[in-house]
């Protein structure tokens, strides 16, 4: 798969229009291999109050242009797992997937983890990097 190019942090930051009560992640990743498809810029707006996650990265914005719909998969004291679907890609190469699942788990202590999945597909990748809360 073709590498994708880095978007601006400042076009990721005005993609999300948190509400008053929502809970900023803004997170770095460095993805471990060169697959290209962990993103490097992620962030994630969850609204404990409504449950509802926005989120945006790099590769949404390439390939739909705008923050998506994400899920609270958990929540406790030492850390809070976000969840989320990029559908419908197709590379510039001519690659499918239907889908591209991603999770992302963020340490009380700002230290995350990530990891994406092509729907249908065997290959999976990772990632390491920090994440600050606003």
């Amino acid at each position: 798969m073709k590498r994708i190019p880095m978007i601006a942090g400042i076009v990721l930051a005005a993609g999300i229009a948190g509400a008053a009560s929502a809970e900023t992640y803004t997170c770095k990743i460095q993805q471990s291999g060169t697959s290209g498809w962990i993103p490097t810029d992620v962030i994630v707006s969850y609204d404990p109050s409504t449950g509802a996650v926005v989120v945006n990265d790099n590769i949404i914005q390439h390939y739909v242009g705008s923050p998506i719909p994400g899920r609270l998969k958990n929540k406790n004291a030492n850390r809070i797992l976000f969840a989320w679907t990029v559908s419908g890609i197709k590379t510039e190469s001519g690659q499918y997937a239907a889908g591209l699942d991603y999770s992302l788990n963020i340490q009380t202590n700002g230290q995350a983890s990530m990891s994406g999945k092509p729907q249908r597909y065997s290959n999976k990748w990772y990632g390491k990097g920090t994440c600050s809360k606003k």
